[in-house]
């Protein structure tokens, strides 16, 4: 797949705020240089779902949704080094985040 398409293909399933699995079929078959190809714009995407859209003072509702900012977390972190993810999303998933139910399921599917 061209890297354009991919790119268009990763917006895509954002924006349609997706499921875990479907992003998770979509990037487990890529290769590190297809990876590393989205970092650009993993970080457009995550700065304008995460701009307010309240003008009011103390307001801090989000253009995205919060299952597109964990997706976007998820992307970040099976793509981006730890230095740009841990820049990006200042923290890793709690250690008890893994032992929930859909973030074991995220590490399985990821293999």
């Amino acid at each position: 797949m061209p890297y354009d398409n991919i790119k268009e293909a990763f917006k895509t399933l954002i924006h349609e705020d997706t499921t875990v699995e479907k992003l998770t079929k979509f990037l487990k078959p890529l290769d590190a240089k297809k990876r590393k190809s989205l970092v650009p714009l993993i970080k457009t995407i995550d700065k304008s779902l995460k701009e307010s859209v309240s003008p009011e003072e103390g307001n801090y509702n989000r253009k995205g949704t919060v299952n597109q900012i964990e997706l976007m977390r998820y992307t970040g972190y099976y793509c981006m080094g730890y230095r740009d993810y841990k820049r990006m999303f200042w923290i890793l998933p709690e250690r008890n985040d893994f032992f929930e139910k859909k973030y074991i399921k995220i590490l399985d599917l990821f293999g």
